[in-house]
Formats: structure tokens, sequence, C-alpha cells
């Protein structure tokens, strides 16, 4: 499998972080992301970060903007990790999307957050690649300090297929291992600027997964993603 580390400056999907006032300072701490893709279309996320702030804050919570036949839900590893306060998690709408939001029994000035979801509908399939295109990392975020990413396809691949990695215009060049058979990614941040995201783009094997297609895409889809550059 084949990725490249790329710069990109256009939003195409964004999942928008909290603040509970403009007057505090807040930072997102050693950001853990663990994306499993399976052979049923899903994918399943592990998201723990820490939040930290030079005040106090009693919720947090995450906007995911999707389009009307994509869905995320929560999923019962949601919530506050470690000593603290005791925490409840909860969805509720925002906007076009949905919220995940982690609140605290007390207000906290600093706190491990577990976030675990579940996107459905948002593979792309074609007779020849099955392509995920997603935005990983909300662009409207506090500071980002050390970020990981380790993205699990379905199985290996024989074949070769393509990941595309969309820094935006984030100074920091990122680091990216892959495993010699094509069924794990991890990418690795040192920092991620407010207005930064981490964008993602599988293509993936068809043999991986259940769906079955007539239309081929992936000559279009590295086209666009050449236009990209």
């Amino acid at each position: 499998m084949r990725f490249r580390l790329l710069h990109r400056h256009v939003v195409v999907l964004a999942l928008l972080a909290a603040s509970l006032a403009y007057a505090q300072s807040y930072e997102w701490r050693d950001v853990k992301q663990i994306v499993t893709v399976q052979p049923d279309g899903r994918i399943v996320v592990l998201d723990e970060r820490t939040l930290w702030t030079d005040g106090q804050f009693i919720e947090a919570f995450i906007c995911f903007g999707h389009e009307d036949h994509h869905s995320v839900n929560m999923l019962p590893l949601t919530g506050a990790v470690g000593a603290g306060p005791e925490s409840y998690a909860y969805t509720q709408p925002c906007g076009a999307g949905t919220e995940i939001v982690i609140r605290g029994a007390e207000p906290v000035s600093e706190r491990r957050l577990r976030f675990a979801y579940v996107f459905d509908g948002t593979l792309d399939v074609y007779s020849d690649v099955v392509q995920w295109f997603w935005n990983l990392l909300q662009l409207d975020h506090p500071p980002i300090r050390g970020y990981r990413l380790v993205v699990q396809a379905p199985g290996p691949t024989q074949q070769l297929f393509y990941a595309y990695v969309h820094r935006y215009a984030n100074p920091d060049p990122g680091r990216v291992w892959v495993a010699e058979n094509g069924s794990k990614m991890t990418a690795q941040f040192d920092n991620i600027p407010p207005g930064d995201g981490i964008e993602l783009r599988l293509l993936m094997d068809p043999a991986l997964f259940g769906e079955v297609a007539t239309e081929e895409g992936l000559e279009q889809l590295l086209e666009e993603e050449s236009a990209l550059h």
C-alpha cells in the first residue's frame, strides 16, 4: 500500500471542538486515534485525548458534521479515563451533524477523555476500489500537542492501493509508518495548530469487503487526489 503525506488547504469535512469561555486557553494533549475499517464497511474509532485549560471545564464535546446518508453512533467506552470526578456521555444533534458530549460531575482543569464511536455509510464502493475519505480532526480546535493515528484495514492487500494523509498547512512534516502487507498505517505529529486537521483518503482492495459494485472508480479518484496537490 502506498502512502503519501501532503499539505491541503481545502476544507472537506470538519469536526467542531468546544470551548466553555473564550478568555480561557485550551489544549488537546496526547491525542491517540485508532481507526479500524471493518469488512462490513463500518469504521470504528477509539479516540483518547487529554483536555487541558488554564481555567476549568465541566464538559467536552465533538460535533461531527456529516451528510444525511452518514451516521455516527457513540460506543459504551466513551467517557472520562482514570481518576477524577464521575462522568457520563451522551449524543445530541449539532447543526447538520451529531455531537458526542462527555460531562463531568465537577469542574476540572485537565482530564483524560475517550471518545469511542462508529461511522456507518461512509464508504464509497466501486468495482475496482473502496474509498474512505474523512477528516479525522476538527479544523476549529485548540492547539494539539502530540498526535498519533493508527489505521487498520480489514486485512492485507495483494494489490497496489493507496492512502493519503492531508495535513493542510501544518508546518510539522509528520511521520508515517506502513506495515509491509499494507494492513496498517501509523502517522504521528508533534503539533497540529488551530485551523489544520488530519484528512485521510484510503483507497482499498474491494476483495476485503462484502459489497459489490459495477462502476469503476480508481482512476477517477487518483485524478481527484492529484488535482489537490
